[in-house]
Formats: structure tokens, C-alpha cells, sequence
């Protein structure tokens, strides 16, 4: 009995043994793993080659890189891997509004130096030659030694500028496909209203793609006796209102119509949250009518205001006139608003 306990504790302390080893062996390549995922998936920065070359359509604006568009179709007409920084300080609301049109397309910062951090030497070092002297005296120093280069500094990711943001896109009356006469960015008047009447609102500018669709938002609340910042506890109806159009009041984040302009709705249920709100009225349109200066109806003002100007290609005038953005204010802008005229006033 006791040769067989023996021999029982000796095959229980080799199992252990083994299973021990087996779970060092597994520890060791979990451990593995991991690093080599940070190794393989951590890129801290790109250089202005790899953004040249890289299959998305990639930009550098201030030493940033962002995506946008496609190959097949970069953002407006910009070649992709190009510095974009001098053309968008021409349409500064790019950067004055960095939670909506730059932070969501955000990829990596520009390298400053070489990023594999691969030390460069300077000059050759010199390699010392012994000295047939029992008592050596000199002491053999390299000229120069190499300088290795400092590892590229993250710059940091454009941060938001309010706790609720909303990034929007619009579809509007006559406008089917890119704008013409650089009339692809225009103003919009931003308003939400709650069901306790509390009110936030903001201007916001929109930018227009190949197809008509128009792309913006809002990152930074006005904050004045009427209006403050969103709160996420309330339920919202917004309010949309662009440069020629009649205000057009939302209910849900993603409205939809049968027929053109058609849509209207009574309460609205438009909850928001931290971050980014995602809210597309590609799927509705905004009826043109109510012209510079705006007073919330369309009348006489705006009829006139288009007729007296029939054939004008003025860059002002197109300002005021061209609705379905063309570069020309004829006819056809005529019978938008003649159209607009069965509705009238802002919605409220």
C-alpha cells in the first residue's frame, strides 16, 4: 500500500508539473500576441508620400490628414494627397467649426521627421586604429557620432467644441446636382425648440457634393438670452431656414416625403445625446421663396426681386436671384418661386 501511494504522489507531482509548463507556454504567446498588435496596429503618424499614395483620398490641412471623397471622385475637385490648407482658408468655416467638418474625418497627423525612428548618422564615425604602445596615452575618440533621430510628436485630434453636435445633410428645391458660379457653400439657420420651450440655436454653413446633397452642422451653440446650449434630457422639434428658403420645421432624425415638399409634421421627438447626432434631411426638400433680406413669407418682394433680374449672371445677383443655383436667374427660378407661393410662410 504504501509503494502504491508513493508512486501516486510521484505521477500527481509530474501532472502539475506539466501543467504548469503548459500554462507558462500559453501565457508567453497570449503576451506575444498583444505586443505584436501594438506593434503592428498603433500608427502614430503618416508622411506626405504615404498620404499621396494611399488607396482612400487622403488631404493634409495644417500638417493633419483627413479623409474625403473618393479616387474616383475627390471632394470637390481637389486632387487626393494634395495640401489643401490655402483653399480652406478661403471657406474659413471649416475651421471655425471643427466638430462637424474635421474631427469625423480625421485619420493622423503628419510626420515631422522620419517615423520609423531609425537613427540617421550625421557623418561616418571613424573607426580607431590600435596603437603599438605598451603604455597607451592617447585616447582614440570617434569625430562624430551618431544623431539619432527624435521620434515624431502626435499632434492632437481637433476637438469638439460643444457636448451635443449635430452633423446634417440637406436637400433643397431646383438644386440636383454641383452648384455653379462658387455658390456650393451657403448659410443656414440653425434653431431647436423643446417641449418645455427652451430654445438653441446657431448659424451653420453647408457645403454642396456632386449630387445636390448638402453637408454640415453644427459644433458650437450660440449662448444669449434666447437661446442656450442642448439638453439631452429634453424631446426637440428643429427648425431649418437656408439663405432663399422657407423655414421648414423637422419632428424626426430622418424625415421622409412622397412628394416633393410635401412633408409636415406636428410634435417633435428628436432626442439628442453627447457626441455627434447624425440627422439626414437628404430625403425632404427645402422650398425656395423667401429672398435676402428674409422677413419669414414669400410676397411680392421676392417675385419682383426675380423678375426685374431675368438673364443676370452678376455674382451679386446670383446671390439673390438664382435658386436652383445654375448661374443664371431666369425662368426657371421664376416658376420655383411662383411655386413657392402655395406655401408662403415659415413653418412654427
Amino acid at each position: 500500500m504504501i509503494r502504491i501511494k508513493n508512486l501516486m504522489n510521484k505521477r500527481n507531482k509530474i501532472l502539475f508539473l506539466r501543467i504548469f509548463q503548459l500554462l507558462f507556454v500559453l501565457l508567453g504567446l497570449g503576451s506575444t500576441f498583444y505586443i505584436t498588435r501594438i506593434l503592428l496596429f498603433s500608427q502614430t503618424c503618416m508622411t506626405v508620400s504615404q498620404v499621396q499614395n494611399d488607396n482612400r483620398c487622403l488631404y493634409v490641412l495644417s500638417n493633419n490628414v483627413y479623409e474625403k471623397g473618393t479616387r474616383s471622385s475627390p471632394h470637390q475637385g481637389h486632387a487626393c494627397g494634395s495640401d489643401i490648407t490655402s483653399a480652406i482658408a478661403s471657406v474659413p468655416f471649416h475651421t471655425n467649426n471643427p466638430a462637424v467638418y474635421l474631427s469625423p474625418n480625421f485619420r493622423a497627423p503628419i510626420c515631422s521627421v522620419n517615423p520609423t525612428g531609425t537613427p540617421v548618422p550625421t557623418s561616418p564615425v571613424s573607426t580607431p586604429t590600435p596603437i603599438n604602445n605598451p603604455s597607451p596615452t592617447v585616447k582614440i575618440t570617434p569625430t562624430n557620432a551618431p544623431t539619432a533621430t527624435p521620434a515624431p510628436t502626435r499632434a492632437p485630434t481637433p476637438a469638439f467644441t460643444a457636448d451635443v453636435i449635430l452633423q446634417m445633410k440637406l436637400r433643397l428645391q431646383g438644386v440636383l446636382a454641383m452648384p455653379k458660379a462658387n455658390q456650393d457653400v451657403i448659410d443656414v439657420k440653425i434653431l431647436l425648440i423643446g417641449k418645455s420651450g427652451k430654445k438653441s440655436c446657431s448659424p451653420a454653413s453647408f457645403e454642396a457634393d456632386a449630387d445636390g446633397i448638402w453637408s454640415g452642422g453644427v459644433g458650437k451653440w450660440e449662448e444669449s438670452t434666447n437661446c442656450s446650449l442642448p439638453d439631452t434630457a429634453e424631446e426637440y422639434t428643429l427648425f431649418v431656414k437656408g439663405a432663399k428658403h422657407i423655414q421648414k420645421k423637422i419632428c424626426e432624425l430622418k424625415p421622409i416625403e412622397t412628394t416633393k415638399g410635401v412633408y409636415r409634421c406636428s410634435m417633435g421627438t428628436i432626442k439628442l445625446v453627447k457626441g455627434v447626432n447624425n440627422i439626414d434631411l437628404s430625403e425632404i426638400y427645402l422650398l425656395v421663396g423667401d429672398l435676402p433680406n428674409q422677413d419669414g413669407v414669400v410676397n411680392s418682394y421676392d417675385t419682383s426681386l426675380v423678375r426685374n433680374n431675368l438673364g443676370s449672371t452678376d455674382e451679386q445677383m446670383l446671390s439673390l436671384c438664382d435658386l436652383n443655383l445654375d448661374g443664371i436667374c431666369d425662368t426657371q427660378d421664376y416658376s420655383l418661386l411662383l411655386s413657392a407661393l402655395l406655401t408662403r410662410y415659415d413653418e412654427e
